[in-house]
């Protein structure tokens, strides 16, 4: 499981470097577009979940962020918790194999 996780915030990573989403609302339109899904509800929900404001700049390598981002994403995409020790190695996976 946690190489997953660590898949999910590479590819948020990515979405910043790459697509230049630097915001909660920018990652989670990307991740979770209007034409496939009910966007708002899912970055309203993430946000209040993780703490996370919706248009702060936000870094994605940033372990206080990141971590509950994907904690919350997670949770909405499945329903269900993943234990934070799973989420967080999948984190050190992150910055191990980052490029």
């Amino acid at each position: 499981m946690a190489w997953g996780i660590r898949a999910m915030f590479h590819l948020l990573n990515n979405y910043r470097v790459l697509y230049g989403c630097d915001t909660l609302e920018k990652l989670i339109g990307r991740w979770a577009p209007p034409v496939e899904n009910d966007t708002e509800r899912y970055l309203s929900f993430v946000s209040e979940q993780s703490g996370v404001a919706k248009n702060g700049k936000i870094a994605t390598t940033e372990r206080e962020v990141m971590v509950p981002v994907v904690q919350a994403m997670i949770r909405m995409e499945n329903g269900v918790d993943v234990p934070l020790k799973e989420i967080e190695a999948g984190w050190r996976l992150f910055l191990e194999y980052k490029k």
